[in-house]
């Protein structure tokens, strides 16, 4: 029945006293022999799950508290049960030697979680013959081929687990390396990634690299190189010829670059300078009846990408300037 006796001297002033108990087990409570009621207005109240008794009103020293558990329904008795220590272990449990069950006698169905735990195993057919009713994840050992070949099931048929030719076995000198096809085409080996004919991106677009394309796959204008040409410009007047601004050209939609100057008259002599843009530029040379060729000290270079520039020149210190030619050697790059 589960009967159990604590007796406790109170000290003073002690309302609860430890008292180990379940809810199962039912509880009787004396003070100094007196039996006490149970309930929160009575005597007392019990707490199974902190192990305490509490009583409403505090003992006295030496009051004597007398705990009794009478009976423990979660215990049952059954009648006609073998108890003996022959029988059970310590812990009441009947060894497995004392039960009459043989092997393979305890159904699937009869033991927890097995049935699940099956369905969800594939299983290893051993046959020279392909099996029949299997389920997606099996495998197969087909005796049939020599040596044994493993397959398994993908649902629909039977795979290889491994390809028809081994891969080589690696160092570490074959780091970064990949595996591919050899020449024969008889096996595998590791060779190393081949990037010679490869451009980077970081190549495309700048100095040195290669050109981009735009959406429509063509070279962008920013891209194309510069078309260079040489040609001279030729400027001619008859007559007396007096100081003052003779235009040659006019230079657009390209740069010129001005490298040498011929100058001849028919008779007389002056100063010439080129004018660009309004602007003298440029060495000061002496035009006589002497045909005069100079390579200009510094080029002169013209932007007339955007705006048009006027090429001119000079004509200075004239005395009895008659019939003057000039001649410049241009270099003109197209844009």
């Amino acid at each position: 029945s589960g009967y159990i006796r604590s007796d406790v001297i109170a000290a003073a002033a002690q309302a609860v006293f430890p008292f180990t108990h379940t809810e199962s087990q039912s509880v009787l409570v004396y003070r100094n022999g007196v039996l006490q009621r149970q309930g929160g207005t009575n005597d007392y109240t019990q707490q199974p799950t902190n192990s305490t008794i509490t009583f409403t009103s505090a003992m006295s020293a030496g009051d004597i508290v007398t705990f009794i558990i009478i009976e423990d329904t979660s215990q049952v008795r059954v009648s006609g049960l073998m108890t003996e220590d022959k029988f059970t272990n310590t812990d009441g449990f009947i060894p497995f030697n004392k039960l009459a069950i043989t092997n393979d006698e305890i159904p699937q169905a009869k033991v927890a979680g097995i049935t699940t735990l099956l369905a969800n195993r594939g299983r290893v057919y051993v046959s020279a013959s392909e099996p029949v009713s299997a389920n997606a994840g099996d495998f197969w050992v087909d005796t049939a081929s020599s040596p044994n070949v493993l397959k398994f099931y993908n649902g629909t048929g039977w795979l290889l687990t491994s390809p028809d030719t081994g891969i080589p076995a690696f160092t570490t000198t074959n780091a970064l390396q990949f595996l591919r096809i050899n020449s024969t085409g008889g096996g595998l080996e590791f060779a190393d990634v081949d990037f010679t004919a490869v451009v980077p991106k970081t190549y495309i677009g700048s100095a040195d690299g290669v050109a981009g394309l735009d959406a429509t796959g063509k070279l962008p204008i920013a891209q194309l190189p510069d078309t260079f040409a040489t040609r001279s410009y030729f400027f001619q007047a008859t007559g007396n010829i007096p100081n003052g601004n003779y235009v040659i050209t006019r230079a657009f939609k390209q740069n010129v670059r001005i490298d040498a100057v011929a100058v001849k008259s028919t008779s007389g002599s002056a100063n010439v300078q080129l004018r660009i843009n309004g602007i003298n530029a440029g060495d000061v040379i002496s035009a006589s009846s002497t045909l005069t060729e100079q390579n200009l000290s510094a080029s002169i270079a013209i932007d007339a990408v955007t705006t048009s520039k006027e090429i001119a020149f000079t004509v200075t210190s004239a005395n009895s300037l008659t019939n003057i030619e000039v001649t410049l050697a241009a270099v003109i790059t197209n844009v």
